[in-house]
């Protein structure tokens, strides 16, 4: 075999080899994996945490339930609320759940102090958010059934919030109302609140 006739040879055992058994062609491949890290959701939540304070006339009262009001006098409801809202580009609402208002009962002759006595009584509903960065919320001034309110905007940014926000509600039992208010009763009970997502 000459010299010639060996390179041909070595030459066809090369591309044998290269087009792997039964004549198919196969293409060199490999495989690796993405190494982009976890993406992870944020949170948003509410709930109360700790008792309601009540004020009457700037005094601390301990038990709301046996305590008796008068015209004249000023009521202060402070509850605290938990609040967690975690997301690098989240943006968020608390305020007021403005349809519960409707739901207060109304004056049922000397039974309930209702909406009407209520409204009478300027009421107001605020947010005091002394336990978050002043850089990660604003308070804007609303008004629900004639009834002034607050929104507190949080904006967590990527360090997150994570703290204690107090709702406050103010109420004065309006000067010369009628002998039927007398052992009534006013029912905040189904004032509810909203902590949603804007943005």
């Amino acid at each position: 075999m000459n010299k010639f006739t060996k390179a041909s040879i070595a030459s066809g055992a090369a591309i044998a080899l290269l087009l792997g058994g039964a004549g198919t062609l196969a293409y060199w491949n490999d495989s690796a994996t993405v190494n982009a890290g976890i993406v992870t959701a944020g949170e948003l939540s509410l709930e109360s945490t700790g008792s309601a304070v009540w004020k009457v006339n700037n005094q601390t009262i301990t038990d709301p339930a046996t305590f008796r009001i008068v015209p004249g006098d000023t009521l202060v409801l402070e509850q605290p609320l938990h609040v967690i809202a975690k997301g690098d580009n989240l943006k968020a609402d608390l305020h007021i759940d403005y349809n519960s208002l409707v739901d207060v009962p109304r004056n049922a002759q000397g039974n309930t102090l209702g909406m009407d006595i209520l409204n009478a009584g300027n009421p107001s509903f605020a947010f005091a958010a002394g336990g978050l960065s002043a850089a990660q919320y604003t308070v804007t001034s609303d008004q629900a059934y004639g009834i002034p309110t607050q929104t507190l905007s949080i904006t967590p940014g990527a360090g997150g919030v994570d703290g204690v926000v107090t709702a406050i509600v103010t109420f004065t039992f309006p000067s010369g109302s009628g002998n039927g208010t007398m052992d009534a009763q006013l029912d905040l009970s189904k004032i509810g609140l909203i902590f949603q997502q804007t943005a």
